[in-house]
C-alpha cells in the first residue's frame, strides 16, 4: 500500500509540475524524491507521471490516483486536527467560506470582534458564491460555511442552521432611464444587464422571467446567472454606477450611496427578493473553539444588522 509520505510527494509534484521544485518544497534531495515516486509506481504497477523535458505532469492513471490521494490526505489532516482539538492543542486557523453578501458586511465585523475578544484564535475567510461554499465545506477545504442553506436542508452530510432573511432591492445609478417609469415591472429589467452574484434556485421561478440582456438561467442547476456575474457587492456597485446595469442588495449595503445620491432604488416591488443565509458544517466534524467563537460573533453581528436593516426598510418604504 502507498504510504502517506508517498501521497504527499506525489501531490507536491502534481501541484508544482516539477520533481526539482517539489523536492525543494519538501526539503528533500531530488534523487530521494525520485526514488520515492519510483517505489510508489512499482507498488501501483503503473506510472502516474509523464516525465517531460521541463517538468512532470500526471497521466490519466495519475489523475485518478491523485484524486483519491487528495481525499486520503484531507482525511488524515482532519484526524490529526481533531485529535489535537480533543487534547486542547489545536492552534490552526478556522477556515470559513462565506457568500458574497455576508462577506462584505457581517464576516469582517465578526472577524474584528474575534480579534478583539479572542486574540489567540486564528481564522481564515474565503469568498465564494453560494454553490461553491457548500462544495468547499463538503470537500473539507473549509470547516464551515455561511451562505444560502435552503437547498441543503435535506443533505444528510451537513448540519445547517438558518440565521437571517432580509429584503433586497433592485438599484441603479442616479439618472438611469428606467427611474422615470412609474409602471415598471420585472419584465422591463430584461432590457438592461444585471450585475451581481448568481441567484439560488429558490429565486429562480421569478428571475427566470428575465431574459434578453439581464442574464440567463443555468440549464444544469436552475440558477439565474446575471449578465455581469461577480462575487462581490462592492464590485457590482462599481459596475452599476458606471453603466446602465442594475443590481440587487440590502439597504444596509446601499445606505451610503443612497444618501450620497450616486445610487437610487428601482421603482419596482419585489417582495419575493430576499437574502437568506445560515451556517453549514459537515456532520462528522468536531466543532472547535475557534468555530464556536466565530459563530457566536457572527450571530451578534447578525442581530445588529437586522436592527439597522429593519430601520432602513421603514425609512424607504
Amino acid at each position: 500500500m502507498p504510504t502517506i509520505r508517498q501521497l504527499q510527494h506525489a501531490r507536491s509534484i502534481a501541484q508544482l509540475g516539477s520533481f526539482h521544485l517539489a523536492a525543494t518544497a519538501l526539503h528533500l534531495s531530488q534523487p530521494a524524491l525520485t526514488r520515492s515516486i519510483q517505489a510508489l509506481e512499482t507498488t501501483l504497477g503503473l506510472p502516474i507521471f509523464d516525465r517531460l523535458p521541463h517538468g512532470a505532469v500526471p497521466n490519466k492513471f495519475g489523475e485518478a490516483f491523485l484524486a483519491k490521494a487528495h481525499l486520503l490526505l484531507l482525511a488524515r489532516d482532519d484526524l490529526k486536527r481533531e485529535m489535537l482539538l480533543l487534547r486542547g492543542q489545536e492552534k490552526t486557523a478556522t477556515r470559513i467560506s462565506v457568500g458574497p453578501y455576508m462577506y462584505d458586511f457581517l464576516a469582517p465585523a465578526a472577524m474584528a470582534e474575534m480579534a478583539a475578544t479572542h486574540p489567540d484564535l486564528l481564522s481564515r475567510i474565503r469568498l465564494a458564491n453560494w454553490r461553491d461554499v457548500s462544495a468547499q465545506v463538503l470537500a473539507r477545504e473549509s470547516d464551515f460555511g455561511i451562505a444560502d442553506v435552503g437547498a441543503l436542508a435535506a443533505d444528510g452530510r451537513l448540519i445547517c442552521e438558518p440565521l437571517g432573511q432580509h429584503a433586497m432591492h433592485f438599484y441603479c445609478r442616479a439618472g438611469h432611464a428606467l427611474l422615470g417609469r412609474s409602471d415598471l415591472t420585472l419584465a422591463d429589467l430584461s432590457t438592461v444587464p444585471i450585475a451581481g452574484t448568481r441567484a439560488a434556485v429558490r429565486l429562480g421561478t421569478s428571475l427566470t422571467r428575465l431574459r434578453g440582456r439581464a442574464g440567463h438561467t443555468d440549464e444544469t442547476t436552475g440558477d439565474f446567472v446575471p449578465a455581469c456575474e461577480v462575487d462581490s457587492v462592492p464590485m457590482a456597485k462599481v459596475i452599476v454606477k458606471s453603466s446602465d446595469a442594475i443590481g440587487a442588495a440590502t439597504l444596509v449595503q446601499l445606505e451610503a450611496e443612497l444618501e450620497q445620491g450616486t445610487l437610487a432604488l428601482m421603482p419596482i416591488k419585489a417582495d419575493w427578493l430576499k437574502l437568506s443565509y445560515g451556517f453549514m458544517r459537515r456532520r462528522d466534524l468536531i466543532v472547535s473553539p475557534g468555530m464556536e467563537a466565530f459563530m457566536a460573533a457572527f450571530r451578534k453581528q447578525e442581530a445588529i444588522f437586522t436592527l439597522a436593516d429593519d430601520a432602513l426598510n421603514k425609512r424607504y418604504a
